[in-house]
């Protein structure tokens, strides 16, 4: 079963299959891209919200 990201740490007891993914890179593959066609800055602002954005 896929976990969110926002989880942030998980810790499983017993049996299980981990899957192994990353974190996209919101700026690159979606706020850029979404400014790009004309979204409106807050609209583009308020994509991957609750997720703690870093530096990038």
């Amino acid at each position: 079963m896929p976990l969110p990201t926002a989880l942030g740490r998980v810790r499983l007891h017993g049996p299980a299959d981990a899957p192994v993914g990353r974190l996209p890179d919101l700026d690159a593959g979606v706020h850029r891209p979404s400014a790009a066609v004309g979204y409106a800055p807050a609209v583009v602002a308020a994509l991957g919200e609750g997720r703690g954005r870093g530096s990038g």
